[in-house]
């Protein structure tokens, strides 16, 4: 299906803005995505934006810069800001968004991009108008879907797609809000992308990631019946017999294939005696195997063409070879038990081809190299005409696969056979080596003269010849013939890479790019197309990867960051307020102690209150639940912060900071800022300090909220779709007050966009006393460099450059005075590095006494590690979703421990008291005896760790104060003895907390609740 041609309009054609903002409507509900990007470039007002602002696309404004703060304040007063985006065009001929991403551009007399500029921001088969003329933007001949399981019909996994290359940048970040494991995968056809998020099939705009359709009606489980073909999506829901045909644009039903194969009898199971039915598309046919069953239907009409059927065997692996079907025949095998995924075996006695269109018969070929049975894993297709056939020799006692139901073994070792068109067996080669593949099994694609055996942990190239493997470092690894690959991930290719995850490997020199910013799924891989590769949703906590689905690119980031001051404003810093105890920043201090001195009362009493509406209510349902789902997004406001007199926060989603009396809870003043807040703020020597998405730290003064000056921390102007909305390549999650200065980090991962960019500004003028670069080198790596690191998936020991680092809130203050940011350890006196601290394998390490943030960043809400109990942070060899401590006592809520016992999974205890008894006694995370010692478990050890979409109910708050400790119970905050855990008392909550939103000094306690209302209680 051909997208109708997106339309960009110039004011020169209207007479009016009406008339104008009427001719963006029109464009966007005539090119099929009414969700699309609009940007409005050169803007000296917010007139057409503001009309704008009532569809459901979101729209970025980039304005002149003498209007940016105007624009803002008029969008401010219309509460339009969050669905309207304001950044400033600094150079007027240059547009800073990301390749490809906007729907609709529309050029005002301030912007004087060229031609090629304007095309470059605009999504294939857009269009730009200017001058008088229009310039449509043709579909790339580089790019390619990928729209079935393996690529297309001939199951190659290898793409014609000539445009993707190493992933440097990211392109688009969206996220399901609960972080869920996507066995699925995407589908990826004319530039829409389709998957599953949270039991919810979505349709996404594949260049912007904005959300086009969703049906929560059809949580889709086969993968390998998934295809996104002839401007449809096609599936199998469950319980459903016959898969059905959407609309690949609106996701709406178009037809039932009821006169294809029966499903009924499919097993969603990692072991049983009905395998994952199959579906293959190529020339408008579907090819369905499922079980006994092979039938070819006519995608447009549903009819049948033909027909097998045969009792006793299983059709399987149908796999398209120019106009003939190839399937495998066998007795029934049920899928594999890999923990990561069933990967689908079928037992294979030949192999049958049959005309695609007629289903005559064409030539069987038989499987001889052995009398033990053969499980067939994949059959790909080469354009050339070769057939590759991937599988292992049953022999007996292991439970990689379920036979009827009966363990088998797979200790015969591969087997690698290559046929040609005609049936004619080539060669075949017996690889050594079970077939378990680190939990799944083997698959084969060929590529120029070489034919890849493929696990996840390796990739095996032979000769295309004869089928020897080739030795030697440049086409083999280190180990002798295998290359090193991103771990736990299939491996795909284009013509000019081998594509593992975010690893792009040059086949010919076994160079490959290592970006481990991003993860799907286990074994389900990254997705090359459209000049980009694709990434799932996945829960996984192996290592410190960004929450979400994204898409990245080949863009260069900056190498360096052009030398920068902070812009002064208006305002000026109120006189400082001295005072015994104070709640400034997250989590109190820089030491994230969450540890007041002041007691609080067992029946705290509410003394005031003030509530915000959700912004995202006046929002189109798709647009909404992007930006609700923004995975550091704690709720309609962030946490509070307590200090000077006042309460601040941020109110996320409408880019606004809010300041709040201490003792009244009156509004004092708003002030809107730069971009969206996802972290609370910062108060410091009558200041307010926030960090923005959109790359910058603002300081506000705290007596009216007028901006004193504003910083770029993000390294450049790169403009990408995150969560709903436009925001910087560099967000910068929050800022740290420590030893008198501000300390800030810009970006989102130390192996995406060029790394992290930090920064120790001084807080009265925002002067740089400090800066630095932690990045993964952005370079390519040979094959014994990536051994040493330990493969794909091993990580670099120490404060390297090579660390995975997923940025929130990095900055934690250790009890030697230095900074750490995850792994790196900053002198905050010269900003040098300090090297020698533990690596993140696994987790930050436990054996040493350094508070450190989990894999999700220093705060967990619970969607970024469902299910995964102590993730949060960890110290003293107890990992815990929020830690409080105090020299070497601290309080662990939610921690990876039954009393002594470790635990994974399950239902730990709720709270927990520890002391720090020694210092690297004990390494291993599973055992705290000899770091920490148990004092108590209190709350109610049997209440479960409740969630609802995108939050957990319980366990949201963790404070220490004075004798008490404060946590809450769903809406319900809850005060227990530090002494033995015991619950003193309760007070009753709107709604529940926000991640960490509490608050605690002088005896008052701030909570901010998830329904946008901050109450105090004293």
């Amino acid at each position: 299906m051909r997208l109708p041609l997106l339309i960009a309009v110039l004011p020169c054609l209207f007479a009016a803005e009406p008339d104008l903002a009427q001719a963006v409507r029109q464009a966007l509900t005539a090119t099929g995505l009414p969700a699309g990007l609009v940007v409005v470039a050169g803007a000296g007002d917010a007139i057409l934006a503001s009309s704008l602002a009532d569809g459901p696309q979101p729209v970025l404004v980039l304005a002149l810069p003498a209007a940016d703060e105007r624009i803002r304040a008029e969008l401010a007063e219309r509460k339009l800001l969050g669905r309207v985006t304001v950044e400033i065009q600094t150079d007027p001929a240059r547009i800073p968004l990301a390749n490809d991403s906007a729907a609709v551009l529309v050029v005002l007399a301030g912007c004087s991009a060229n031609a090629d500029e304007r095309l470059r921001v605009v999504r294939p088969r857009g269009r730009v108008l200017a001058d008088g003329g229009a310039k449509d933007k043709p579909w790339p001949k580089e790019y390619a879907d990928w729209g079935q399981m393996a690529y297309d019909g001939s199951n190659s996994d290898v793409s014609a797609d000539r445009a993707v290359g190493p992933s440097r940048s990211l392109q688009w970040s969206a996220s399901d809000g609960e972080q869920t494991q996507n066995q699925l995968g995407l589908r990826l056809a004319d530039g829409i992308l389709v998957g599953l998020e949270d039991k919810t099939l979505v349709g996404r705009d594949a260049f912007s990631g904005l959300c086009l359709w969703r049906r929560d009606d059809l949580p889709v489980r086969n993968r390998y019946a998934f295809l996104a073909v002839s401007g449809r999506v096609i599936l199998r829901a469950p319980k459903q017999p016959h898969q059905r045909a959407l609309d690949l644009a609106t996701g709406k039903d178009l037809i039932t294939y009821d006169q294809g194969a029966d499903f009924s009898a499919e097993t969603y199971a990692h072991v049983g005696d009905k395998p994952w039915a199959r579906t293959v598309a190529a020339d408008r046919v579907l090819v369905q195997a499922a079980q006994s069953q092979l039938c070819a239907v006519d995608i447009a009409t549903g009819a049948k063409l033909w027909s097998k059927s045969g009792e006793n065997r299983t059709w399987g692996l149908p796999t398209v070879l120019g106009r003939q079907v190839v399937v495998a025949i066998g007795a029934t095998t049920g899928p594999s038990n890999a923990y990561l995924s069933g990967w689908s075996a079928q037992q294979v006695e030949e192999i049958q081809s049959f005309d695609l269109r007629s289903g005559q018969p064409n030539w069987t070929w038989k499987w001889t190299a052995t009398t033990e049975p053969f499980l067939a894993q994949h059959l790909a297709a080469d354009p050339r005409g070769y057939l590759s056939l991937m599988g292992h020799v049953v022999q007996g006692g292991d439970d990689h696969a379920g036979e009827n139901g009966r363990p088998i073994q797979t200790q015969g070792g591969h087997w690698l056979t290559l046929l040609d068109g005609q049936g004619k067996q080539l060669w075949q080669q017996h690889l050594n080596g079970n077939s378990k593949g680190h939990g799944s099994n083997w698959r084969t694609l060929v590529l120029g003269d070489t034919v890849w055996s493929t696990g996840l942990r390796s990739a095996v190239p032979l000769a295309l010849a004869d089928g020897k493997p080739l030795l030697g470092v440049g086409r083999g690894g280190p180990k002798g013939t295998d290359i090193c690959i991103s771990y736990c991930q299939p491996v795909r290719a284009t013509a000019d890479y081998l594509v593992t995850m975010l690893f792009t490997t040059e086949p010919a020199t076994g160079r490959t790019w290592r970006n481990d910013a991003a993860r799907s799924a286990c074994d389900v891989g990254g997705f090359p197309a459209f000049g980009r590769i694709f990434t799932t949703t996945t829960n996984c906590g192996c290592q410190s990867f960004l929450p979400g689905l994204h898409a990245f690119d080949a863009t260069e980031p900056p190498a360096t960051a052009a030398p920068r001051k902070a812009r002064p404003g208006p305002g000026h810093a109120a006189t400082p307020l001295p005072e015994a105890d104070a709640w400034p920043q997250l989590a109190r201090d820089s030491r994230r102690s969450r540890w007041s001195t002041a007691a609080v009362a067992d029946q705290p009493k509410q003394i005031w209150s003030w509530k915000t509406e959700d912004p995202l209510k006046s929002l189109p349902a798709t647009l909404a639940a992007d930006c609700r789902d923004q995975p550091w997004r704690s709720g309609p406001i962030t946490a509070p912060v307590l200090a000077e007199g006042i309460v601040a926060l941020a109110i996320s989603d409408l880019h606004t900071v809010v300041a709040l009396d201490a003792n009244s809870g009156a509004q004092r003043w708003r002030a809107v800022v730069t971009g969206r807040v996802d972290a609370p703020p910062s108060i410091h020597a009558g200041m307010v300090l926030v960090g923005t998405r959109s790359g910058w730290v603002v300081a506000l003064s705290r007596e009216d909220g007028r901006e004193i000056w504003r910083f770029q921390a993000a390294p450049a102007d790169r403009l990408i779709l995150s969560g709903g909305q436009v925001e910087s390549s560099w967000p910068v999650p929050g800022v740290t007050l420590h030893d008198g200065l501000v300390w800030c980090a810009a970006g989102r991962h130390s192996h995406a966009d060029g790394g992290l960019w930090w920064w120790a500004l001084k807080p009265g003028d925002g002067s740089i006393v400090h800066q630095g670069r932690l990045d993964v080198g952005q370079r390519w790596f040979s094959q014994e460099e990536l051994s040493k690191l330990g493969g794909g998936g091993g990580g670099a020991a120490g404060a390297t450059n090579l660390q995975r680092i997923s940025l929130n809130t990095p900055f934690i203050a250790q009890d030697d005075g230095s900074l750490l940011l995850w792994s790196l350890g900053i002198d905050p006196a010269t900003g040098a590095p300090k090297t020698g601290l533990p690596g993140n394998h696994g987790g930050p390490s436990p054996g040493e006494r350094l508070l450190r943030p989990g894999q999700f960043g220093l705060i967990q809400t619970g969607c970024e590690s469902t299910g995964l109990y102590g993730r949060g942070m960890s110290l003293g060899g107890v990992k815990g979703k929020l830690i409080a401590r105090d020299g070497d006592e601290f309080v662990a809520l939610f921690s990876n421990f039954k009393g002594s016992t470790p635990q994974r999974g399950g239902s730990p205890a709720t709270l927990q008291a520890w002391r720090i008894t020694g210092v690297g006694a004990a390494r291993d995370a599973k055992d705290a005896q000899g770091i920490s010692a148990l004092v108590w478990e209190g709350i109610d050890k049997r209440l479960p760790d409740g969630r609802s979409k995108g939050t957990y109910d319980l366990g949201q708050i963790l404070a220490v104060a004075g004798n008490r400790v404060v946590v809450n119970q769903g809406a319900k905050l809850v005060i227990a003895d530090r002494a033995d855990g015991s619950v003193k008392g309760d007070s009753a909550l709107p709604a529940s907390p926000v991640a960490s939103g509490l608050a605690v000094a002088g005896g008052l306690v701030v909570v901010a609740c998830a329904d946008g209302s901050v109450v105090a209680l004293r």
